[in-house]
Parts: structure tokens; C-alpha cells; sequence
């Protein structure tokens, strides 16, 4: 990566790890039906996406050039289907 693309980069994690605190914190506002083990799946989510996408913004810093490890997105993805389960699972 060269020129801007790094910050643009770091900026685009920031914003996934800001959305998913915005949408969990949403969730756990507006739907008071659900169970404490959604709330607590919600927010461990909510908090690992920001983990993730802070943890991605300093690799960037420091290596612009550096990939994300394989694991990074596949673990942000992984948090985010298992929250989508749990809310169907509740559902059912």
C-alpha cells in the first residue's frame, strides 16, 4: 500500500468497529425481550469488533505495507455470525 491507502485502510476498520458498537448498543436499547446471555453476546461483540479494528489500525501504523493477519477478519466475521445465531436461536 502506498500514498493514502494505509489511512483509508484504518479508517475503514475504525468505522466497522464503531458500527458494530452503534448497532449492538441499539439492539440491547430497543429490544428489551431479550435474554442476558444476548446482551452479553452483544456487547463481548461489540467489544471485540473495536479490539480488531484498533488492533488493525496500529499493524497500519506501524507497516502500511503489512496484511492483516489471515485471522483478523475471519474472527470479526466469526463474532458477528455467532451474535446472528444466538438472536435466532432467542427467536425460536
Amino acid at each position: 500500500m502506498s500514498g493514502l491507502a494505509p489511512e483509508r485502510t484504518a479508517l475503514s476498520w475504525r468505522r466497522t468497529g464503531l458500527s458494530g458498537v452503534a448497532a449492538a448498543a441499539l439492539l440491547l436499547r430497543l429490544d428489551d425481550s431479550l435474554s442476558t446471555t444476548i446482551h452479553a453476546a452483544l456487547a463481548a461483540a461489540a467489544l471485540l469488533l473495536l479490539g480488531i479494528a484498533d488492533l488493525r489500525r496500529r499493524q497500519l501504523r506501524r507497516s502500511p505495507t503489512r496484511e492483516p493477519h489471515p485471522a483478523l477478519p475471519a474472527l470479526a466475521a466469526a463474532a458477528l455470525a455467532a451474535v446472528g445465531l444466538c438472536l435466532v436461536a432467542e427467536r425460536l
